[in-house]
């Protein structure tokens, strides 16, 4: 009965603390302005006319495709990329959701947790794929927390997970290697008695389950599919891949090691322009990876299951961050949210099962080196609500900042092209085309890319694309307008000199971005046929 009512309780908990932060996230993102990232895939959907024209128009931007057909079903709906972002809200309070329903955290660090930098802002303001990444680790951290486990259902999730982006692929990686290890070393941990026998006897069937081949296989091919999506199936005219580096070069290897500070500690930079900018530089960050590292081990030391998916999700973000591709703040957060996963299915373990043999062995590796774990363990709760109070002030203080500023400026600037040259005969161009694609979405119209030499909306990755500089792309941007025999409202993200472009006038400028180079320039170039 006792039981009943404490499950009544966390229903009721989990409820209300998901209306408040859907409320809130809802308000923050119905004011938060899209920056090109953002509506670059609602574009992509928007253009394809079915789901095999998806795949084929997204070729270039290497992601897998499930959050592309999730936009994608969205845009049959309607026009406007508003619906994006609330499926967006969703998504994220689906996942604070389940943390507040499932997970074993106190009242006080799920809500700490739920308005913190990744989960509040990162991975609800921000309309991306993680979010949807998010969601689903969360699942599977409820379904591997089951009495009884129902390994399809992981399967499943894994495989989805692996195609939502390259991070979650990691993230589905590590798990799997995890419960797999945990498979084969089962019947060595299971030697004392357990206090859960439901889900021992699970894990023990599944051992000599025939289906668990057939499980394995679905995350096999759900990899197998992501990674044919993002590298192996791309064109060979793709321009936007960056090769890979295997020297030696430090402030790379620094940049790397601040990865972890910038995922467990994220406090941004006092000013408008916060976004990627923390209160601590790199070399700052850099030194704190080893005690961080140190930390984070020891919290998980006990369950050499959840270490080791964590270290896997760790160093695999790390070592790509080094050699392949620089991370930001929506890869590395990934980091946290497999902390917070592997904390979950920690404290889960340690409620069901007393593996007096496995503490022995890592006390008395401890006391080898005279270091008391007991001590740490006390002190341990209180150290990661800590951090999660970290995360709170970061949370709310991004939220604000975006509250208050506009993250980019090219949805104010469209309303005031609406506005203003409602009654105008021109043609729309703009420079650089990885910036100027956020405006055919808010237009609704496509837009002269000079570096093309061509209209189009989303930008194509090909080696069609030429690095052009300015001059060439306003040069360009005239021959059009002499040959179309109209004008032609030319817009970028840098101011330029009317001496140097005598046939540019200056319409008008929309400035204070809090992503930098998300500020817009407005000039008129007139046809004088």
């Amino acid at each position: 009965m006792n039981s009943q009512i404490q499950y009544k309780d966390k229903v009721r908990f989990s409820i209300i603390l998901s209306l408040v932060f859907f409320s809130l996230a809802l308000l923050g993102i119905l004011n938060h302005e899209m920056w090109r990232d953002e509506i670059h895939t609602w574009l992509v959907g928007q253009k394809s006319e079915s789901l095999w024209d998806l795949i084929y128009q997204m070729r270039y931007d290497g992601h897998p495709s499930l959050w592309y057909i999730c936009v994608y079903g969205l845009t049959r709906i309607t026009n406007n990329a508003i619906a994006m972002q609330i499926f967006h809200v969703l998504l994220a309070t689906g996942s604070v959701y389940l943390v507040s329903l499932y997970s074993p955290f106190s009242r006080l660090q799920i809500v700490l947790f739920s308005f913190g930098y990744f989960p509040f802002f990162e991975y609800a303001l921000v309309s991306r794929s993680y979010a949807l990444g998010v969601l689903l680790t969360f699942w599977c951290c409820k379904l591997i927390t089951d009495r009884r486990r129902n390994y399809l259902a992981i399967a499943i999730t894994l495989a989805a997970m692996a195609n939502v982006s390259f991070y979650t692929l990691i993230v589905a990686f590590s798990i799997l290697l995890g419960l797999s290890i945990e498979l084969i070393i089962w019947p060595w941990l299971q030697k004392e008695t357990p206090q859960n026998e439901m889900l021992n006897r699970s894990i023990l069937e599944q051992r000599n389950n025939p289906k668990l081949i057939i499980y394995l296989a679905i995350v096999i091919l759900g990899i197998a599919i992501a990674l044919a999506q993002m590298q192996f199936l791309a064109p060979a005219d793709r321009a936007n891949v960056e090769g890979w580096f295997f020297g030696f070069n430090f402030n790379q290897l620094a940049a790397s090691l601040s990865l972890l500070y910038k995922s467990l500690v994220p406090i941004p930079a006092l000013k408008v322009t916060f976004w990627h900018q923390y209160i601590i530089g790199i070399w700052g960050q850099a030194p704190l990876f080893f005690p961080l590292l140190c930390f984070s081990i020891l919290c998980l030391i006990r369950n050499p299951i959840t270490l080791l998916i964590y270290l896997s999700t760790l160093s695999t973000i790390i070592i790509f961050n080094y050699t392949k591709y620089g991370a930001s703040a929506r890869h590395y957060g990934h980091i946290w949210i497999v902390f917070i996963a592997c904390l979950w299915i920690a404290k889960y373990y340690r409620a069901f099962f007393s593996w007096k043999l496995l503490d022995q062995k890592i006390d008395q590796l401890f006391d080898f080196f005279n270091f008391k774990l007991s001590i740490f363990e006390k002190r341990k709760e209180a150290l990661i609500t800590g951090l999660l109070v970290c995360h709170l002030i970061s949370g709310v203080y991004a939220w604000g900042i975006d509250l208050a500023h506009p993250f980019s400026t090219a949805e104010e600037a469209s309303q005031f092209i609406k506005t203003e040259y409602a009654q105008e005969d021109f043609f729309l161009s703009g420079f650089p085309d990885w910036w100027a694609a956020s405006f055919p979405a808010y237009l609704h119209q496509e837009i002269y890319h000079p570096n093309r030499n061509e209209f189009g909306t989303f930008v194509l990755w090909d080696n069609k694309r030429e690095p052009i500089s300015m001059e060439d792309a306003v040069f360009r941007v005239q021959e059009e307008v002499s040959r179309r025999n109209q004008n032609s409202l030319f817009i970028t993200n840098t101011p330029l000199s009317l001496e140097e472009f005598s046939d540019l006038s200056l319409i008008t400028t929309f400035k204070g971005s809090i992503v930098r180079d998300e500020d817009s320039y407005l000039y008129w170039i007139k046809n004088k046929k």
